[in-house]
């Protein structure tokens, strides 16, 4: 009785302490939830502060602009007075001189503006260098190989990096290029163009075409994109019932219906069920396809002699696993891989070539780089399955120990 007391009384002081600990999990957890919330918090301010420091820095230049214009203005102002005051005392020049007027004041606005620009872009050349060019470089190329999942020195990311570069070079090239004042305003006043000025409008009228013509263009862009989406969605909504449906489907089936032959060893149907007839037959085909690429498959009179043994030891040899349903698994593997490849073989439409005359020496060499690539593929699953078969044993080795571990602690309480 004294025993069973202390027994009730260690059980109810453990239960105490469990119940705290769970408490304490719970705050935990609750702080730790907290913590994350108030880092993301922090991580949005610190994100708006820059923001609002780049605001600030540009309205900065933009003020800088202005006041240099204001001031540009005002010098041009004084220096076009007297030709204004000439041309106010002629009436009937005053009409033809004022828009050239106006078009040299923007002329020489847009050259101000022009030199400012390149004035402020080369002071801030001055703070790099080609180092610090070159690590920016290696942020994007990082950045980019991060973004696709690959190394820094992939060619994929070398590639996207220098396509990048290349775009900012364009278009820091394309804001800095000088752009002209607009004639519109010329045009309204004077009917009577000169050919410089019709040959302008010439030239804008074919712009806007262009332009016309790259909207068209972009909308194709993205009504095909579109179509494209579409079609990716009906097709992983067909992969997904496949996965679903299909796949369950035809494990279930493998698993009831699997039977070992006594005479070769060969996975046979249940006569009793005849909707597995042709799942069964494809299964015993892909079998014997299995054993006659690996030169495991004898004849028909050497086969039936072979023991069950024997066949199931080939097909673990061949497949490498160990187990009949292991063996079940991995040719439902094949299956389902099988069944993915011919699904999309079937949906891809190629090109014919331009020419059918190949050069023999040609084809050959095509057909030898196909059957390397066919061969590195078929080695590389072959590693990575049994990569994963390794780690499928370790994690049996450790539900192994923890039903022990159970066991233990289970003996250990009866004892008490």
């Amino acid at each position: 009785m004294a025993a069973r007391r202390t027994a009730a009384d260690q059980q109810k002081a453990l239960d105490e302490q469990l119940v705290d600990l769970l408490a304490s999990q719970r705050e935990l957890d609750d702080l730790k939830s907290e913590l994350g919330r108030r880092r993301r918090v922090l991580l949005l301010l610190e994100t708006l502060k820059k923001k609002e420091e780049i605001r600030i820095t540009r309205m900065k230049e933009i003020d800088l602009l202005l006041q240099r214009l204001r001031g540009a203005q005002s010098t041009e102002n004084a220096v076009y007075h007297p030709v204004d005051s000439l041309a106010s005392s002629n009436p009937a020049s005053s009409q033809g001189k004022s828009q050239p007027i106006s078009l040299t004041r923007d002329t020489l606005t847009q050259l101000h503006i022009y030199h400012s620009t390149h004035s402020r872009i080369a002071r801030s050349l001055v703070a790099y260098d080609a180092r610090s060019v070159r690590d920016q470089q290696r942020r994007l190329q990082e950045s980019i190989a991060n973004a696709l999942h690959v190394t820094v020195d992939d060619d994929r990311a070398v590639e996207w990096c220098a396509k990048l570069s290349a775009e900012a070079e364009r278009r820091a090239y394309k804001k800095l290029v000088y752009r002209r004042p607009s004639p519109s305003i010329v045009m309204q006043h004077n009917p009577k163009q000169p050919e410089s000025t019709h040959s302008i409008q010439s030239s804008v009228e074919d712009i806007i075409a262009r332009l016309h013509q790259k909207e068209q263009n972009l909308q194709h862009l993205a009504n095909g994109a579109t179509a494209l989406g579409q079609g990716c969605l009906s097709h992983i909504d067909m992969i997904s019932k496949a996965i679903h449906h299909t796949a369950p489907e035809l494990h279930s089936s493998l698993q009831t219906q699997a039977r070992v032959s006594s005479n070769d060893g060969m996975i046979m149907p249940d006569p009793t069920n005849a909707a597995s007839t042709s799942t069964q037959a494809y299964v015993n085909r892909l079998v014997e396809d299995i054993l006659r690429s690996q030169g495991l498959l004898r004849s028909a009179s050497s086969t039936k002699r072979e023991s069950k043994g024997e066949t199931v030891a080939k097909l673990e040899t061949v497949l490498g696993v160990k187990g009949r349903q292991q063996i079940v698994s991995r040719v439902e593997e094949m299956l389902e891989r099988d069944h993915r490849t011919r699904t999309f073989a079937s949906r891809i439409t190629l090109p014919l070539p331009s020419s059918t005359s190949v050069d023999p020496s040609d084809r050959h060499q095509l057909i030898n780089a196909t059957n390397d690539s066919v061969l590195t593929a078929q080695t590389t699953a072959t590693d990575l399955l049994h990569a994963k078969l390794k780690q499928a044993e370790d994690v049996e080795g450790m539900v192994k120990e923890v039903r022990r571990l159970r066991r233990d602690v289970r003996a250990f309480v009866d004892s008490i």
